[in-house]
């Protein structure tokens, strides 16, 4: 029993880390899930941290499939770009981008004025 609910996911975490160098890791789960106690996951760092990361990724495949329904294999010259963007705000403007541009020097333009 840990009083402070940071303290106890501290230690579920640490458990769990060390239950992956002995291939325990589905018998530490289960018996996490069995206790009493609430973990939400979606407060976890790490959880929030993988989230930004697929949204990203999902991003960039979406957008690597529009700029070549678009404008073809030369629109693939402008990914290079894009593939720098780390900034989920900018990748979704970069969506609507490719919905304007008339043509690519137009969307390179544009992505080159969000930069």
């Amino acid at each position: 029993m840990v009083p402070d609910e940071t303290l106890r996911g501290k230690y579920i975490r640490q458990i769990e880390v060390l239950s992956q160098l002995r291939n325990l890791d589905d018998e530490i789960r289960k018996e996490a899930e069995e206790m009493a106690l609430i973990w939400d996951i979606e407060k976890d760092f790490r959880f929030r941290q993988g989230l930004q990361k697929g949204r990203e990724e999902g991003l960039l495949s979406g957008i690597d499939l529009a700029i070549t329904i678009k404008f073809g294999t030369q629109g693939l010259a402008v990914m290079d770009k894009i593939k720098m963007v780390a900034d989920i705000d900018k990748l979704e403007k970069i969506e609507d981008i490719i919905l304007r541009s008339a043509n690519i020097d137009e969307l390179t333009e544009m992505i080159d004025a969000i930069n």
